[in-house]
C-alpha cells in the first residue's frame, strides 16, 4: 500500500495556496462540517441576534473599562498568592518565560494550546535555550510534529487529511502507517504521556479572566489543559489584556456562544476554571500570570478599531469567508489568519507584509454576519485598506493611475459612453490592445477583459430587452 505524502511545508504565499487542491479539499470538508453544526445548534436558541448582542455588550463592556477591570484582577490574583506580571510586548513575556525557567532549571515543558503563545512565539523562545516543549493539544501537537503554524484558531491542523497525518506519524513517532483516527490519537497519547510526567513548567494561555475573583477561565476539548494545569510543579498564564471580564455572570455569556461558533456544539468539552487559591494536584504550585499588551493598548486608543479587541477567538470568520477556504491560515503568515486575522495582524505587527491583508477579501460581509462578539469585520478591513491607500505605500503608479482614469470616467454619463464609444472601437480596430493595457496594469494575469457589447438603454431603444 502506497502511503501519501503531507504538505511539503506550510504554504506562505496566498498565490501559491490556490494551487493546492489537497489543501482545498481538506478545507471544504473541515469547514463545511463545521458550518453545517453551527446552524444546526444555534437553531436551538430561542434568538441568535438576542445572544449576539448580550455577548456584544459583554465585550465591550470588558474592553471599554479594561483599566479598572485588571487592576481589580491584579488584586484578587495577588491575594491568592499569584504573582502578576505585565508584559508591554513580546520581549517582555519571553523575558518573563525564561526567567522562570531558568530560575527553576527547567529542562521540560508542557504547552496548552493558546493562540497568544503562538503570536508571542513563545515556543520558539524556549526552545533556543535548550527546554524542550511538548504541544499538548492534539491539533498543535500534529502542527508542531509537521513544523508549521496553527492554520486555524480552533482547529489547528484543519488543512490536513488523516492520511497526511498518519504519514507524519509515521516519520516523527515511528508508529505503523495508519489513517484511523483512533490509532493517531492514541498514538499521540502515549506520546505525550511522559511529557506531562516529566515536564516543570506548565504555559498556558486564557480565553477569559473574571475581575471579581481572579479566575482564569480555559476552554478545551481534549482534557490535556487540565494535564498541563496540575501536573506540572509551574504554571504561567498569559492573558491579553482585553481578554478580561467583569463577573462570573459575564463569562457565561461568552461561554455559552464560543463553542457553538467554534465548533457547533452546545459547550465545550472541557471548561476550566482557575481561582487564586487554586492549590493545584494537592501540593503547592508556583503560579504566574503575565498580562499582554503587546499592540493591544494602541488598538485600544485607536476608537475606530477598537472594537477588534472583542473578538472571542472561536473562528467562526474564518470558517464562512471565501478566501480563507482557499488558502488557508498558513498564507496569511501571522498567527491570526481569516478576516479577524486580516484586521489583527497590521495593527499587531506592521509591516509590508501584513498591511496587505485586508485586500485578501471579498467584502461579502459574511464574517461580519456570523460574529458572534458582532465585531463589524467588513468595515475594518475598508478601514484598514483606506489607511494603507492614503500611505501611498505599495500601490503601482499604473494602478493608481489606472483607477483615476476609471474615476474620471464614471463620474460623467457624457465621459462614461464615449469611454464605451472608443472601448469597441479599439476592440474593433486593434482586438488585442484593451488586453494589452489591463496586462500592463497586472490584472489580466487572473481573468481576461470581456468584450464590450450594447448598452442596456441602447438595446432597450430598439426594443430588445437581454434574456
Amino acid at each position: 500500500m502506497s502511503t501519501p505524502t503531507p504538505f511539503p511545508g506550510p504554504v506562505k504565499a496566498m498565490g501559491s495556496a490556490v494551487h493546492y487542491p489537497q489543501l482545498r479539499a481538506a478545507l471544504d470538508k473541515a469547514l463545511g462540517l463545521v458550518q453545517h453544526k453551527r446552524e444546526v445548534i444555534l437553531g436551538e436558541l430561542p434568538s441568535v441576534e438576542e445572544a449576539r448582542q448580550r455577548l456584544s455588550d459583554v465585550r465591550r463592556y470588558g474592553v471599554d473599562n479594561a483599566g479598572a477591570l485588571l487592576q481589580q484582577f491584579e488584586a484578587q490574583l495577588q491575594d491568592g498568592g499569584v504573582t502578576v506580571h505585565w508584559a508591554a510586548d513580546s520581549e517582555d513575556a519571553a523575558a518573563v518565560l525564561l526567567e522562570i525557567a531558568k530560575r527553576r532549571q527547567i529542562t521540560t515543558s508542557v504547552f496548552a494550546k493558546s493562540m497568544l503563545a503562538e503570536e508571542l512565539e513563545l515556543e520558539h523562545t524556549l526552545r533556543a535555550t535548550g527546554v524542550e516543549v511538548f504541544q499538548t493539544d492534539l491539533g498543535e501537537r500534529v502542527v508542531q510534529l509537521a513544523g508549521q503554524r496553527p492554520s486555524h484558531i480552533t482547529a489547528p491542523c484543519l488543512h490536513m487529511s488523516a492520511a497526511m497525518i498518519g504519514q507524519l506519524f509515521h516519520d516523527k513517532l515511528g508508529i505503523p502507517y495508519t489513517e484511523d483516527a483512533v490509532q493517531l490519537t492514541m498514538a499521540a497519547r502515549e506520546d505525550l504521556r511522559q511529557a506531562f510526567f516529566a515536564a516543570g513548567l506548565g504555559v498556558t494561555g486564557a480565553n477569559l479572566g473574571i475581575a471579581e475573583s481572579g479566575t482564569i477561565v480555559l476552554v478545551e476539548n481534549e482534557g490535556n489543559i487540565r494535564m498541563a494545569t496540575l501536573m506540572p510543579p509551574v504554571l504561567v498564564t498569559f492573558m491579553g489584556i482585553e481578554k478580561v471580564v467583569p463577573d462570573l455572570e459575564s463569562a457565561h455569556t461568552v461561554l455559552n456562544l464560543l463553542a457553538k461558533n467554534a465548533t457547533g456544539q452546545r459547550l465545550p468539552g472541557y471548561v476550566s476554571f482557575l481561582t487564586p487559591d487554586w492549590p493545584g494536584d494537592g501540593q503547592p504550585i508556583e503560579r504566574h500570570v503575565v498580562m499582554v499588551d503587546a499592540g493591544r493598548t494602541a488598538i485600544y486608543n485607536d476608537g475606530a478599531q477598537r472594537s477588534l479587541l472583542w473578538c472571542i477567538r472561536c473562528g467562526a470568520c474564518q470558517n464562512v469567508c471565501p478566501v480563507y477556504g482557499r488558502v488557508g491560515g498558513h498564507a496569511y503568515g501571522h498567527a491570526y489568519s481569516g478576516p479577524i486575522g486580516a484586521c489583527l495582524a497590521p495593527l499587531l505587527s506592521p509591516g509590508p507584509d501584513t498591511e496587505k491583508l485586508p485586500f485578501a477579501s471579498s467584502l461579502c460581509g459574511a464574517c461580519g454576519e456570523v460574529c458572534p462578539a458582532k465585531i463589524p469585520l467588513p468595515r475594518h478591513l475598508l478601514h484598514l485598506r483606506a489607511a494603507k491607500v492614503a500611505r501611498r505605500r505599495g500601490t503601482p503608479l499604473m494602478e493608481r493611475l489606472g483607477f483615476r482614469i476609471w474615476r474620471f470616467f464614471m463620474q460623467s454619463l457624457f465621459a462614461y459612453k464615449l469611454s464605451l464609444f472608443f472601448h469597441r472601437l479599439g476592440q474593433a480596430l486593434v482586438p488585442g490592445l484593451v488586453h494589452a493595457i489591463a496586462g500592463r496594469l497586472g490584472w489580466h494575469s487572473r481573468r481576461r477583459i470581456p468584450k464590450v457589447g450594447k448598452s442596456f438603454r441602447a438595446l432597450w431603444k430598439k426594443g430588445r430587452r437581454p434574456q
